[in-house]
């Protein structure tokens, strides 16, 4: 039989295993709903930003190269709210207006380079001239869309 120090002993080592124990559950519990926070949080790793992004070409017709941006791509966005995203992420100046229902919204101006009589901004997603406006072609992550200020 045990005596009452060495059952003193044993209660004392199952006592504090048993503490060691719940502190590790806690811990691991408390690191997944950190990851979980992040995850659904604002903040996207630079790997999920690339894969879940859209493209945005701007070539102004002035014979420089086009200038790159990115948009963070979510579910349902418009080619126009993209841009949007960009202009906003990358601080470039969009003028635009919103004529509403089916007619949608008008780009007047990117960068202070503006259409006029004989120059307004065209749109392609993927290659792909779009004859539609920009506030009702749907895009998908990884789309490239490349708008360009042309003329007649």
């Amino acid at each position: 039989m045990l005596n009452n120090i060495n059952k003193q002993k044993l209660v004392g080592i199952f006592t504090t295993l048993m503490i060691v124990v719940a502190l590790g559950i806690l811990g691991a519990y408390a690191f997944n709903q950190y990851q979980a926070n992040q995850s659904n949080g604002d903040t996207v790793s630079e790997e999920e930003t690339i894969q879940e992004s859209v493209e945005i070409s701007l070539n102004y017709g002035d014979g420089e190269d086009s200038e790159i941006y990115y948009a963070q791509y979510k579910s349902g966005m418009s080619v126009f709210e993209a841009l949007e995203s960009a202009s906003e992420l990358n601080d470039f100046e969009l003028e635009y207006t919103d004529y509403g229902g089916d007619l949608g919204v008008f780009v007047e101006s990117i960068n202070g380079y503006s259409g006029g009589d004989d120059k307004w901004w065209q749109f392609w997603v993927n290659d792909e001239y779009q004859t539609s406006g920009m506030s009702s072609v749907i895009v998908s992550s990884g789309d490239i869309i490349e708008l360009r200020l042309t003329g007649e």
